[in-house]
This record gives structure tokens, sequence and C-alpha cells, in this order.
């Protein structure tokens, strides 16, 4: 609702020449780009819900594990760059 305000004064800003027309182009092209981001976070969203709550709990165990080994290995090479610049 908010932003249909905003989009209402925004237009109205320009067509009253207080704008300039190309901050309008501008803020279309981002309200684009920022809807199809919420829509790939949205679809994102659904796709973990469908795969973590309706998936057997042995198909997660593999994509689990590999989350577990990346972590390790950015850690590990976090305390190494810490310990490298305090020590």
């Amino acid at each position: 609702m908010a932003h249909r305000f905003f989009d209402f004064a925004f237009r109205k800003l320009v067509r009253e020449g207080k704008l300039d027309v190309e901050l309008l182009n501008l803020y279309e092209e981002v309200k684009v780009k920022a809807q199809t981001l919420l829509e790939i976070f949205e679809k994102e969203g659904q796709n973990r819900t469908k795969f973590t709550y309706k998936t057997l709990a042995h198909a997660n165990k593999e994509p689990a594990e590999s989350s577990i080994k990346n972590a390790k290995t950015f850690f590990t090479h976090l305390r190494e760059l810490i310990e490298k610049n305090l020590g």
C-alpha cells in the first residue's frame, strides 16, 4: 500500500515539474529490478520450504554434510587469517 502512495506522489511531482522525468525513469528501472528480486526470493523460499519440510530427513543428509564441511573450511581459513594478522 505504501509503495502505491509513493508511486502516485512521485509521478505527481514529475507532472508538476518539481522532479525531472529522468528520476522517474530511474525509479521505474529500480522498481522492476526490486520486483524481480522479490519474486526470486519468494520462489527460493518456497523451494526451501518444500525441500526442508516435504523431503525425507535422509535426503537432507548429504547437503547438510556438505554445508558443515564448507563451514569448517571457511572457519579454518578465517582463524588462520586472524592469527596471521594478530600474531
